[in-house]
């Protein structure tokens, strides 16, 4: 059987796959297959059969800690990004209170914390957790809305 026999019976029949093998990545191929992509290369190149370039992407970081926040495709544009830990600063966590006018007691009632939590970000002893983070963006998105 030919290489690109054995690709069409591996592929969803549509008859844009059946037709064209050329319009996937070697990768997709080697995982349909599954097989590496080194041995789909070797059989590709016996048999001429050609693939599409895999899209180019880019990883966006945050510049503070570098963690890596996304992958994007190349042609987008980013503005510019913070992970969640350096987007939360006291002084950001300050001016969404008053954003709200909320005591810092309200605040704490609103994202269920303790009073005392909520003083100690705000006067940069604590950092938030990852749970009160998405607390944070809900109440944030509720005082653009």
């Amino acid at each position: 059987m030919k290489f690109t026999e054995k690709l069409n019976q591996n592929i969803p029949t549509t008859d844009v796959t059946r037709s064209a093998p050329h319009a996937m990545t070697m990768a997709q191929a080697a995982s349909k297959l599954g097989v590496s992509r080194q041995r789909v290369y070797q059989i590709a190149n016996a048999e001429g059969v050609s693939f599409v370039e895999a899209q180019p992407r880019r990883i966006v970081t945050c510049p503070k800690c570098y963690r890596v926040l996304r992958v994007l495709e190349a042609d987008f544009v980013s503005e510019s990004v913070e992970c969640a830990v350096h987007k939360w600063t006291p002084r950001a966590l300050k001016d969404l209170r008053h954003k709200l006018k909320l005591t810092q007691d309200a605040m704490a009632f609103a994202l269920g914390a303790g009073s005392a939590t909520t003083t100690r970000w705000e006067n940069g002893t604590h950092r938030p957790s990852p749970k009160y983070m998405v607390k944070l963006e809900a109440l944030e998105e509720a005082a653009n809305a």
